[in-house]
């Protein structure tokens, strides 16, 4: 009797066996004892999970928007999928009609990318906030005995580009006879967060000073059979070697080489950065005043005057359509020094992004004022906010002068007449595997469109890919 209900019992087992295979299965949850840890570990948790979560709890205001269908959205969209030069790298585009305040076109627009020199639009429209009229050449106090200044970083004192001013002259009348002391020299890092070191040697990357000179670079320039060097000083040191095709610079320091058959050449132009550029600068100043100028580090008192230099739309302008790293990081540093009175970049960063930037879609990393750096990563939407409110908020006609204007074909191919519709107007930004280009379309129809078309990590040239953006763009101003 037991071995036959031994035999039922294992035959049940195997029917239940084979039919729960065939069903869906359900767990159960198990109750599962836990030890609680003492208050201190717990804190120290919550310190942790609070500083790697950092990006929740500073939320974006960022809202995922469903791209407006139609024909012209699907063939600009095609486009894009079809472009070549773009195709193994990432591309986010957000085009806004201004008139209409709707979003036309979106793809990736969220989504973060290294800017290059699309970093120069925040720098414009922080200058445009905290920058009046002029550039504050510097700040000074003055007695009967002394001078003392404060560098503002100025880049035009001396800056070929900005010949003419009266700054040099105002200086040699203050300084003579008195002691003079320049306050806040050698207190700024000569390069910005994340620059390349083996950049050294290039003009895009002079070093960062309170008072800049010449541009902080050395200026070789062959024309006419007439040979210039500026600054000419026994504090730069130059050589000549045979076997040097243009001019290099030690590394670290002001030793230069120049080609030996460089007096044979119709024209050579070559503008190299000199190595510690803040001290350099207080010499070259004392050389030209005609004066010794000692450094201090003193604060900036309450009482004090400012001498004004050139017009801001000047500067700026040149800063835009040059796309020049010099003036953007000096332009920023005035900016600071004219709203909160600091030559601190990061903290000037801060406060305009506290003050301006509280309605802003997402987060931005801005780390300098030129884009030089990789740190800066911005999104198409942060851009296409700044530039909204530029155009909002400035006159139309001056904010369209910062950018470059982008010929337009036709559809035969052949330009279109100058200043008439369309008009693309663009602020680039490149390096390596970097293409991007932001700023107002002006379209076939008439209608004014913002926009922020941005490529990262793609394997061809930055020129192919800047063919591929034209390309595309002179689709939407026709068609639009």
């Amino acid at each position: 009797m037991k071995s036959l209900r031994l035999k039922w019992c294992v035959l049940w087992m195997l029917i239940i066996g084979l039919y729960s295979c065939k069903t869906k299965q359900y767990f159960q949850a198990v109750r599962v004892e836990t030890q609680e840890l003492p208050i201190e570990i717990t804190a120290a948790m919550d310190s942790t999970s609070m500083m790697v979560s950092d990006s929740a709890v500073l939320e974006d205001n960022w809202v995922a928007m469903p791209m407006k269908a139609g024909e012209f959205q699907n063939l600009l969209r095609d486009k894009i999928d079809h472009a070549i030069a773009l195709r193994h790298g990432f591309t986010g585009l957000l085009l806004k009609d201004l008139e209409a305040d709707t979003m036309i076109f979106n793809l990736n627009e969220h989504k973060y990318f290294v800017s290059a020199s699309n970093t120069k639009i925040f720098t414009l429209f922080a200058c445009l906030k905290s920058i009046k009229d002029s550039l504050a050449a510097f700040k000074y106090v003055e007695t009967d005995t002394t001078f003392t200044l404060w560098g503002t970083g100025d880049p035009t004192l001396l800056h070929p580009a900005f010949e003419g001013m009266t700054t040099t002259d105002f200086l040699k009348n203050k300084m003579t006879g008195k002691v003079v002391r320049l306050a806040n020299s050698n207190i700024l890092p000569p390069y910005g967060k994340g620059w390349m070191w083996d950049d050294y040697n290039d003009s895009y990357q002079a070093e960062i000073t309170a008072m800049p000179i010449y541009g902080n670079v050395l200026s070789v320039k062959q024309q006419k059979n007439k040979l210039s060097i500026v600054p000419s000083s026994p504090l730069l040191n130059l050589n000549i070697q045979s076997e040097v095709p243009y001019v290099r610079r030690d590394r670290d320091e002001n030793h230069f080489y120049l080609p030996a058959n460089l007096s044979g050449n119709a024209y050579f132009n070559q503008e190299v950065p000199y190595k510690h550029a803040a001290s350099i600068n207080t010499q070259l100043l004392g050389e030209i005043m005609g004066v010794p100028i000692d450094t201090v580090q003193l604060p900036l008192p309450i009482v004090h005057q400012t001498r004004y230099s050139w017009p801001v739309d000047t500067v700026l302008r040149r800063m835009m359509q040059k796309s020049d790293n010099m003036l953007a990081e000096h332009l920023l540093i005035n900016a600071a020094m004219q709203s909160i009175e600091t030559i601190q970049v990061g903290t000037y960063i801060q406060w305009v992004k506290d003050t301006y930037f509280q309605d802003m879609p997402q987060r931005i990393y801005w780390v300098d004022g030129s884009g030089l750096s990789r740190y800066n990563r911005v999104s198409p939407s942060s851009i296409v906010y700044i530039l909204t409110r530029m155009y909002k908020e400035e006159k139309k006609e001056r904010l369209f002068s910062f950018f470059n204007e982008t010929k337009v074909k036709s559809d035969d191919g052949t330009n279109r007449p100058e200043k008439s519709p369309p008009i693309i107007l663009g602020k680039s930004g490149s390096m390596a595997g970097v293409y991007n280009l932001s700023g107002y379309l002006v379209t076939k129809s008439g209608r004014t469109l913002v926009f922020s078309f941005m490529n990262n990590n793609f394997d061809t040239t930055v020129r192919n890919a800047r063919l591929a953006v034209a390309d595309i763009l002179n689709f939407v101003v026709e068609n639009y």
